[in-house]
Protein backbone atom coordinates (compact mmCIF):
# COMPACT_ATOMS: atom_id res chain seq x y z
CA UNK A 1 0.00 0.00 0.00
CA UNK A 2 2.81 2.10 0.49
CA UNK A 3 4.30 2.12 -2.74
CA UNK A 4 0.98 3.41 -4.15
CA UNK A 5 0.43 5.65 -1.95
CA UNK A 6 3.74 7.32 -3.21
CA UNK A 7 2.38 7.13 -6.72
CA UNK A 8 -0.85 8.51 -6.14
CA UNK A 9 1.41 11.71 -4.27
CA UNK A 10 3.42 12.12 -7.15
CA UNK A 11 0.64 12.23 -9.19
CA UNK A 12 -1.20 15.10 -7.30
CA UNK A 13 2.71 16.82 -7.36
CA UNK A 14 2.94 16.85 -11.24
CA UNK A 15 -0.42 17.55 -11.90
CA UNK A 16 -0.48 20.53 -9.66
CA UNK A 17 2.69 21.44 -12.10
CA UNK A 18 0.39 21.76 -15.03
CA UNK A 19 -2.56 23.25 -13.06
CA UNK A 20 -0.24 26.03 -11.82
CA UNK A 21 -1.03 30.07 -12.46
CA UNK A 22 2.88 29.51 -14.09
CA UNK A 23 1.37 27.11 -16.44
CA UNK A 24 -1.67 29.08 -17.46
CA UNK A 25 0.09 32.27 -18.06
CA UNK A 26 2.29 30.22 -20.10
CA UNK A 27 -0.81 28.75 -22.26
CA UNK A 28 -3.11 32.01 -21.92
CA UNK A 29 -0.58 34.36 -23.28
CA UNK A 30 -0.36 36.61 -20.28
CA UNK A 31 3.59 35.53 -19.58
CA UNK A 32 5.15 38.81 -19.91
CA UNK A 33 8.90 38.60 -21.05
CA UNK A 34 10.19 39.54 -17.18
CA UNK A 35 7.45 36.68 -16.15
CA UNK A 36 9.50 33.99 -18.28
CA UNK A 37 12.71 35.86 -18.02
CA UNK A 38 12.55 35.68 -14.30
CA UNK A 39 11.39 32.01 -14.26
CA UNK A 40 14.73 31.17 -15.71
CA UNK A 41 16.55 33.55 -13.60
CA UNK A 42 15.10 31.92 -10.48
CA UNK A 43 15.60 28.33 -12.09
CA UNK A 44 18.96 29.15 -12.91
CA UNK A 45 20.09 29.82 -9.02
CA UNK A 46 18.53 26.38 -7.86
CA UNK A 47 20.78 24.57 -11.20
CA UNK A 48 24.09 27.30 -9.97
CA UNK A 49 23.58 25.41 -6.39
CA UNK A 50 22.78 22.19 -7.25
CA UNK A 51 26.71 21.03 -6.85
CA UNK A 52 27.32 22.07 -3.96
CA UNK A 53 23.73 20.68 -2.68
CA UNK A 54 24.58 17.25 -4.37
CA UNK A 55 28.24 17.55 -2.85
CA UNK A 56 27.05 17.48 0.73
CA UNK A 57 24.58 14.55 -0.25
CA UNK A 58 27.76 12.44 -1.90
CA UNK A 59 29.88 13.39 1.72
CA UNK A 60 27.74 10.67 3.25
CA UNK A 61 29.15 8.12 1.09
CA UNK A 62 26.60 5.32 2.31
CA UNK A 63 26.10 1.96 0.20
CA UNK A 64 28.54 1.32 -2.95
CA UNK A 65 25.53 1.41 -5.33
CA UNK A 66 23.62 4.61 -4.02
CA UNK A 67 27.10 6.33 -3.65
CA UNK A 68 27.66 5.87 -7.27
CA UNK A 69 24.04 6.88 -8.27
CA UNK A 70 24.24 10.25 -6.60
CA UNK A 71 28.28 10.66 -7.92
CA UNK A 72 26.72 9.73 -11.67
CA UNK A 73 23.65 12.35 -10.88
CA UNK A 74 26.44 15.06 -9.71
CA UNK A 75 28.34 14.80 -12.51
CA UNK A 76 25.41 14.81 -14.52
CA UNK A 77 24.36 17.92 -13.60
CA UNK A 78 27.99 19.85 -13.52
CA UNK A 79 27.90 22.93 -15.99
CA UNK A 80 24.59 22.73 -16.65
CA UNK A 81 23.96 26.58 -14.93
CA UNK A 82 26.09 27.77 -18.24
CA UNK A 83 23.32 26.44 -20.39
CA UNK A 84 21.12 28.87 -18.42
CA UNK A 85 23.47 31.57 -18.28
CA UNK A 86 24.07 31.78 -21.74
CA UNK A 87 19.92 31.69 -22.23
CA UNK A 88 20.08 34.96 -19.88
CA UNK A 89 22.65 36.86 -21.48
CA UNK A 90 20.52 36.80 -24.68
CA UNK A 91 18.16 38.90 -22.94
CA UNK A 92 21.11 41.11 -21.13
CA UNK A 93 21.11 39.60 -17.70
CA UNK A 94 24.02 37.68 -16.14
CA UNK A 95 23.37 37.26 -12.49
CA UNK A 96 26.50 36.41 -11.61
CA UNK A 97 28.34 39.35 -13.23
CA UNK A 98 25.40 41.49 -11.44
CA UNK A 99 25.68 39.76 -8.23
CA UNK A 100 21.83 38.93 -8.33
CA UNK A 101 20.79 36.73 -5.36
CA UNK A 102 17.51 34.32 -6.08
CA UNK A 103 13.91 35.21 -4.37
CA UNK A 104 13.21 34.20 -1.26
CA UNK A 105 11.45 31.65 -2.43
CA UNK A 106 13.93 30.12 -4.44
CA UNK A 107 16.78 30.76 -0.98
CA UNK A 108 14.24 28.77 0.70
CA UNK A 109 13.66 26.13 -1.80
CA UNK A 110 17.99 26.01 -2.32
CA UNK A 111 18.51 25.99 1.79
CA UNK A 112 15.73 22.91 2.46
CA UNK A 113 18.02 20.96 -0.19
CA UNK A 114 20.64 21.78 1.18
CA UNK A 115 19.24 21.15 4.54
CA UNK A 116 18.19 18.02 3.34
CA UNK A 117 21.12 16.66 1.75
CA UNK A 118 23.50 17.25 5.01
CA UNK A 119 21.05 15.53 7.28
CA UNK A 120 18.46 13.52 6.07
CA UNK A 121 19.56 11.44 2.63
CA UNK A 122 16.72 9.70 2.13
CA UNK A 123 14.34 12.91 2.27
CA UNK A 124 16.62 14.49 -0.14
CA UNK A 125 16.38 11.95 -3.03
CA UNK A 126 12.60 11.93 -2.38
CA UNK A 127 12.57 15.51 -2.75
CA UNK A 128 14.89 15.35 -5.59
CA UNK A 129 13.19 12.64 -7.40
CA UNK A 130 9.71 14.95 -7.56
CA UNK A 131 12.20 17.82 -9.02
CA UNK A 132 13.61 16.34 -11.59
CA UNK A 133 10.50 14.02 -13.14
CA UNK A 134 10.09 15.39 -16.54
CA UNK A 135 7.06 18.47 -17.42
CA UNK A 136 7.11 18.27 -20.84
CA UNK A 137 3.61 20.04 -21.21
CA UNK A 138 5.01 22.76 -18.87
CA UNK A 139 8.56 23.40 -20.91
CA UNK A 140 6.52 22.95 -24.11
CA UNK A 141 4.03 26.20 -22.87
CA UNK A 142 7.53 27.55 -21.57
CA UNK A 143 8.55 27.79 -25.22
CA UNK A 144 5.44 28.30 -27.33
CA UNK A 145 5.11 31.47 -24.86
CA UNK A 146 8.63 32.39 -25.32
CA UNK A 147 8.34 32.08 -29.12
CA UNK A 148 5.32 33.61 -29.32
CA UNK A 149 6.56 37.34 -27.94
CA UNK A 150 9.84 37.06 -29.11
CA UNK A 151 12.33 35.21 -27.11
CA UNK A 152 13.39 32.80 -29.19
CA UNK A 153 16.88 32.46 -27.44
CA UNK A 154 15.47 31.86 -24.39
CA UNK A 155 14.25 27.96 -24.46
CA UNK A 156 17.56 27.19 -25.29
CA UNK A 157 17.37 26.92 -21.27
CA UNK A 158 15.67 23.76 -21.11
CA UNK A 159 18.35 21.94 -23.41
CA UNK A 160 19.54 21.32 -19.24
CA UNK A 161 15.88 19.39 -19.26
CA UNK A 162 16.42 17.97 -22.89
CA UNK A 163 19.50 16.67 -21.87
CA UNK A 164 18.53 14.99 -19.05
CA UNK A 165 15.86 13.25 -20.79
CA UNK A 166 18.37 12.09 -23.40
CA UNK A 167 20.83 10.74 -21.49
CA UNK A 168 18.26 9.20 -19.28
CA UNK A 169 20.17 9.46 -15.94
CA UNK A 170 19.61 7.37 -13.22
CA UNK A 171 17.27 8.62 -10.79
CA UNK A 172 18.87 10.02 -7.76
CA UNK A 173 16.56 7.36 -5.92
Amino acid sequence: MLFRDVQQFVARAETRICTSSLFHAFEDGTASKEVLTGYVLEYFHVVHASPAILGQALAHGGAPQTYRIMRDYFLSECRHDELLLRSLETVGINPIADSIVPLPSTFASISALSMLARQDLLSFKSVLFIFERPQPEFHEAFVRRCIAIGLPDLPPAFVHVRIRQLIAAPSPV
